[in-house]
């Protein structure tokens, strides 16, 4: 199940998402939905853009600050004002060159959250050292099939993994109903096969004052969830591959139609 350790690759971010390999958000979107939902994100190019939402650009740009400081102000400007005719020219001219304009009150939120990840021992020493935003390329033992992974950062033996959260977020039992929502621990297995990292470990930090940070590591119950979870979405994606079927929900049914049955929670009809 486990590779050898190979060497991370520096890529730009555009040139890692350009690579057709399978990543592990292929994968989720495989356990999520099915197989015909990743060949339409993956490979039909007549689908519509996949736009990042509110919440995504503001992790990117705390992911830049944290783990690329150097470069940040090259990729991000604060804009004063948008509405204003200045501001809206301000940010189309940045726009042009690449640059992603920010709001005040982001840019400020910026500064808090990284005063709080510094001022954290842990979440400091984790995220400082070592090399960040990492791209990794393996093939699949069995199923041959190109995988990579891009790691936020690569200290030592150790993968470290940055989430942003909401009010609460970081506390052991909200991330560990975070985690399984969007299954994270997928994530962790997939990144410590391709690497050959002995740890993963994310730190949590919350959006909102005092910007509380929570630091884990997944037990190897929980991983091997996670690596459960990869070999049925690899095990999916080869079967389409080779069939040259990506099948829906309801596709494989002999007719098409499949028949649902009552539900547990509805109880019994005759109380």
């Amino acid at each position: 199940m486990m590779s050898q350790a190979i060497e991370p690759v520096s890529v730009d971010f555009a040139s890692y998402l350009a690579d057709p390999a399978y990543s592990a958000s292929d994968f989720k979107l495989v356990i999520k939905q099915n197989a015909r939902a990743l060949w339409h994100s993956k490979f039909n190019e007549l689908a519509p853009p996949k736009l990042p939402t509110p919440a995504m650009k503001f992790g990117t740009m705390l992911h830049a600050m944290c783990l690329e400081p150097d470069t940040f102000h090259e990729k991000f400007r604060v804009v004063e004002n948008k509405r204003t005719k200045e501001g809206k020219a301000l940010a189309l001219d940045y726009d042009k060159q690449g640059i992603t304009a920010v709001s005040p009150l982001d840019a400020a939120l910026l500064d808090n959250m990284t005063q709080a990840i510094c001022s954290h021992p842990k979440a400091h020493e984790l995220l400082d050292g070592g090399l960040s935003e990492q791209s990794f390329w393996w093939t699949h033992n069995d199923s041959k099939l190109d995988l990579k992974c891009r790691c936020d950062k690569i200290n030592g033996d150790t993968i470290v993994d940055l989430k942003t959260t909401g009010e609460g977020g970081s506390s052991p039992e909200s991330f560990t109903k975070t985690i399984t929502t969007f299954n994270y621990h997928l994530q962790a297995a997939h990144y410590l096969q391709g690497t050959g990292a002995k740890r993963f470990v994310f730190v949590v930090i919350e959006k909102t004052f005092p910007y509380n940070i929570g630091i884990y590591d997944l037990s190897t119950e929980f991983l091997d969830i996670g690596y459960e979870l990869q070999e049925q979405a690899i095990s999916k994606i080869s079967e389409a591959t080779q069939a040259g079927k990506w099948l829906g929900y309801t596709d494989s049914e002999p007719n098409g139609i499949q028949t649902l049955d009552k539900p547990y929670w509805l109880g019994n009809s005759n109380d």
